[in-house]
């Protein structure tokens, strides 16, 4: 199915860095002014004459619903008991919030890597991970880090891992070093996807709603 939404294809051998592509989204929503409701969680779906869809905000009336709901991800979180979360983020930062902060990335997947050079430019940024080498990302992003390390801009632990997270301080054990105790202020970890699952009760939910009547919901897992 053909739409407006432009998607360039990468060259052989290139990637698209995950930032500039969704800027280049968020630039098109803004051309055709497409109404985005954000952070907004639709709790149920009702059949009148049309639809009413209900979120934990306010009420939608429409003819179709089409649903992409995905999938549901569960993050892989660091081993460090519950103590450390205020402190320990899951989500990717906004860069410009963070200026002059003593800041782990844990992790050797893309957005790790990207993360991690995006807050180095105005923070001391230490990226962590416990392979011998920078081999899950792509290597365009890996070249990115590597010329920062060079630059003196980033510190990055290779063959480690995050021991204890504390107020003011991170623990990391590495080969040289059992107990290497980092300043800290925040942790970002990025250590890919423990498991995925279809949110098939909702989406049963909606198929049963749309049994009856001349209205459509189309539901997209993908």
């Amino acid at each position: 199915m053909k739409g407006q939404l432009r998607f360039n294809e990468p060259e052989r051998e290139e990637s698209i860095p995950s930032c500039d592509l969704v800027a280049e989204w968020e630039k098109q929503l803004r051309q055709y002014q497409l109404r985005v409701r954000l952070g907004e969680t639709v709790t149920d779906i009702q059949k009148t004459d049309k639809f009413r869809v209900l979120t934990d905000q306010r009420t939608y009336v429409c003819d179709w619903v089409i649903l992409c709901v995905g999938k549901l991800v569960y993050l892989t979180k660091l081993d460090i008991g519950r103590e450390a979360e205020p402190k320990v983020f899951y989500e990717p930062p906004e860069a410009e919030k963070y200026q002059d902060r003593d800041i782990l990335v844990v992790g050797s997947t893309n957005e790790a890597l990207e993360t991690a050079l995006g807050l180095s430019n105005a923070n001391r940024a230490t990226l962590v991970h416990s392979d011998p080498e920078l081999t899950d990302a792509e290597p365009t992003v890996v070249e990115a880090v590597q010329a920062r390390v060079r630059a003196g801009k980033l510190n990055v632990l290779s063959k480690a891992r995050v021991k204890r997270v504390e107020r003011d301080s991170v623990v990391v054990e590495t080969p040289s070093a059992p107990a290497l105790r980092l300043n800290n202020d925040v942790v970002f970890p990025f250590l890919g996807i423990e498991k995925t699952e279809l949110p098939l009760d909702f989406a049963r939910s909606t198929w049963l709603t749309s049994a009856t009547g001349t209205s459509s919901v189309t539901s997209c897992l993908c």
